[in-house]
């Protein structure tokens, strides 16, 4: 089931980003389902989700929740990563294989393949990628605060609009998106983009 929540602010000019949520759950958001040890006991939710529109169209978009890739793997993994923050590249990557990610580090060409450009562009035009990068331990064998994670940039051209470029992440497992965002023209962005 479903809920959707919208909050604009009706004090300001036009042109103020509009947000909305998206829960999909057992239930409603905050339907409760009963009670235990004297508290009530919300239906639980899979998803939980943020668009952000302006003038543009979208340009916001996060997501999280059960139903994105493997919820129990990923966090195992982030207990790993809080607790042996010091890792090579193979000791990385053997860690997420034996997990079960499907994309990583190892099979870019796969991932890039699997990307899904054609859901997005309903929402944010034509689109091509420009760079594709999986998150790997730094010259300090240190495992950043995003990894295990592909962050991809891409060109968006809507129907009538100007080219955006968004920065997206992706989780390892399935490759599904955990958020969307726009950002400012690089000067390298208006580069070929990557082969398909």
């Amino acid at each position: 089931m479903g809920s959707l929540e919208a909050s604009q602010e009706f004090d300001h000019a036009v042109g103020v980003p509009t947000v909305f949520k998206l829960y999909v759950g057992a239930g409603p958001k905050g339907f409760a389902t009963g009670s235990a040890n004297g508290k009530a006991v919300y239906a639980e939710q899979y998803l939980s989700s943020e668009f952000t529109f302006g003038t543009a169209g979208l340009i916001a978009f996060n997501a999280q929740g059960s139903a994105i890739g493997n919820s129990e793997q990923l966090h195992k993994l982030a207990e790993l990563r809080e607790n042996h923050p010091t890792v090579t590249d193979l000791q990385a990557t053997g860690t997420l294989i034996q997990s079960g990610a499907k994309f990583g580090s190892w099979n870019k060409d796969e991932f890039l393949r699997a990307l899904p450009i054609s859901k997005l562009q309903p929402f944010i035009g034509r689109v091509s990628v420009v760079s594709a990068e999986f998150t790997v331990p730094n010259k300090e064998h240190m495992l950043p605060h995003e990894w295990p994670s592909w962050t991809v940039r891409a060109k968006a051209v809507p129907v009538n609009g100007a080219e955006l470029i968004y920065q997206m992440t992706f989780e390892p497992f399935r490759g599904d998106l955990t958020s969307l965002t726009t950002v400012p023209f690089p000067p390298d962005a208006r580069a070929a983009p990557m082969p398909e």
